[in-house]
């Protein structure tokens, strides 16, 4: 049963839990109304009441009929134990008020549309129409002496009170497990629209976003690099885009875990990495330039070798990001043509000279050697 249960939908879940709980008022009402020897028809829409939600909590459980057993449910009740429950209880008894509010808060929450209209309107006029008939007619209505009432209202009031707080809990744990979803489902889609879906690193959107943010900062200085993949087309072309998937993956997170939580790692496009890198100074540059160089070499497998070129730019701010932005790119094409796997930076001395230098692998393995070449512009 509790396997039944948990396997339910939320929503049929609170249903379930409404039907066991008048369910346990209707007996606790039976056994109550003999023991007191109150009039026997009131106990016919009780007994009603429990056998009815029996047999749709049964097709519940069951996942059998459930929206018709819902429907035949609230249509039973509006218009059968409503209405008795009125002729049954005395003029003052207020009850019957309290049991039409907690079948309206559930027809509000379980409907929708024009089923949700209907019911509601159904009950309204059923209430209206009872209350007018309890005035006008009297006579149909029970007459049931103050001591026996007094008993009825002590029972019946705790019972009320105890299936109302089933029922708000119930549409409470509803309530905060929506806020929840509609939360996880925020952050899912803040996450697809700032994280690339192949690499799951940021992408361009997040990068430039941050940028934007940097602008307002005063840190000294500001690492602004561009890689990409050598000879990724003929990596495509040569072994089909699921080997070029999986290298993009690969140099994505080899990059990430060199630059660390400091730095911003984004995917530009194609096969492109933009790395920012704020507060960087010039040795902390060299040791991640001199990382990913290393990692270059070890990046692609013998079947389809593939390496990093990169072009980075040690921007001293406040500084144009857009050109450095735009230099950063002119370098990477530079290291291309210096026959790529090769890292070119710039980075402007205390005189105000710039300086290019290059990190150029000469491995013909997967060994590395690296050297430095220097010229000033």
């Amino acid at each position: 049963m509790r396997k039944k249960y948990q396997s339910l939908k939320l929503e049929d879940q609170i249903f379930a839990i409404i039907l066991v709980c008048a369910m346990v008022m209707s007996i606790a009402l039976i056994l109550v109304n003999i023991a007191i020897d109150y009039p026997k028809q009131a106990n016919i829409k009780w007994a009603i009441a429990l056998i009815l939600s029996g047999i749709v909590l049964y097709a519940l459980l069951h996942n059998r009929y459930v929206q018709p057993a819902r429907i035949i449910f609230f249509t039973i009740v509006i218009f059968l134990l409503l209405p008795l429950g009125w002729l049954n209880s005395s003029l003052s008894n207020p009850f019957t008020v309290a049991y039409s509010f907690l079948i309206m808060i559930a027809i509000i929450y379980f409907f929708e549309g024009k089923t949700q209209f209907v019911f509601f309107t159904a009950e309204l006029i059923v209430i209206m129409f009872m209350i007018f008939m309890r005035y006008q007619y009297p006579q149909f209505f029970a007459v049931i002496d103050s001591k026996m009432e007094m008993i009825d209202v002590m029972y019946q009031l705790p019972l009320t009170f105890i299936a109302g707080a089933f029922m708000l809990k119930a549409f409470a744990k509803s309530y905060r497990y929506a806020l929840d979803e509609l939360g996880k489902q925020k952050q899912a889609l803040t996450y697809l629209t700032l994280h690339d879906e192949l690499t799951t690193i940021y992408n361009r959107r997040y990068v430039f976003r941050e940028i934007e943010k940097m602008r307002k900062q005063k840190k000294n200085k500001l690492l602004i690099g561009m890689v990409d993949l050598d000879n990724f087309k003929q990596v495509n072309d040569s072994y089909g885009h699921v080997m070029g998937d999986m290298l993009l993956k690969k140099a994505a997170t080899t990059i990430r875990d060199i630059v660390g939580e400091q730095g911003i790692v984004g995917r530009y496009g194609g096969d492109e990495f933009i790395i920012i890198y704020n507060g960087c100074s010039k040795t902390k540059m060299l040791e991640l330039l001199k990382k990913i160089q290393h990692a270059s070499d070890q990046l692609g497998s013998l079947e389809a070798f593939t390496s990093f070129s990169g072009g980075f730019v040690l921007c001293h701010q406040p500084c144009d990001i857009e050109v450095c932005l735009s230099h950063a790119d002119q370098l990477l094409y530079t290291s291309k043509h210096q026959g790529k796997n090769t890292i070119t930076y710039q980075y402007t001395r205390r005189d105000g000279t710039k300086v290019q230098k290059h990190l150029v692998s000469q491995s013909e393995e997967i060994n590395t050697s690296v050297f430095e070449s220097e010229f000033t512009v």
